[in-house]
């Protein structure tokens, strides 16, 4: 049992999330997006793990998404959520599909996302993240930039 006297619903923090991450990733804001992510964690997508293991790995990913949206006009993210649920008294599980979109309505291909939002020194981070992108897609190699061993040596 809980000794927390107000309980928000799974959903309210995931519709939160999904606002900053997709006003973020949009608008090239990679502090707003930091807030919500929690390094170090493990992505996954179809292309194999990516260990991001800092802020600056995370700033590098973060940075060549944000790239790829404006190469490709992208103004806005459409997430649909599929499923949230509380997992325990600090855990939120999701999935949702997630397109960018442009002014003028088109889409680049939609894909799905499953999220683990976890309770971090008392703030909800997202701590786990698994992405259905195809392994060659620019969405892929943009994520990929996400990994340790893209850092670039400075020696």
């Amino acid at each position: 049992m809980s000794d927390h006297p107000t309980r928000i619903a799974a959903s309210d923090v995931l519709d939160a999330i999904v606002e900053i991450v997709s006003d973020a990733m949009v608008s090239g804001d990679f502090e707003s997006f930091a807030s919500v992510f929690h390094a170090p964690q493990q992505m996954t997508t179809m292309a194999g793990q990516i260990d991001m293991e800092t802020l600056e790995d995370m700033r590098r990913g973060f940075s060549d998404m944000h790239r790829m949206f404006k190469d490709n006009g992208i103004t806005a993210l459409r997430t649909e959520i599929g499923d949230c649920r509380s997992a325990g008294e600090t855990r939120i599980m999701s999935r949702q599909m997630t397109e960018g979109v442009t002014e003028e309505g088109k889409a680049l291909p939609a894909f799905a996302i499953f999220l683990t939002i976890d309770l971090i020194e008392g703030s909800l981070k997202v701590t786990q993240s698994e992405l259905l992108v195809a392994p060659d897609s620019e969405t892929a190699r943009a994520l990929a930039k996400a990994d340790r061993t893209a850092r670039t040596s400075t020696h």
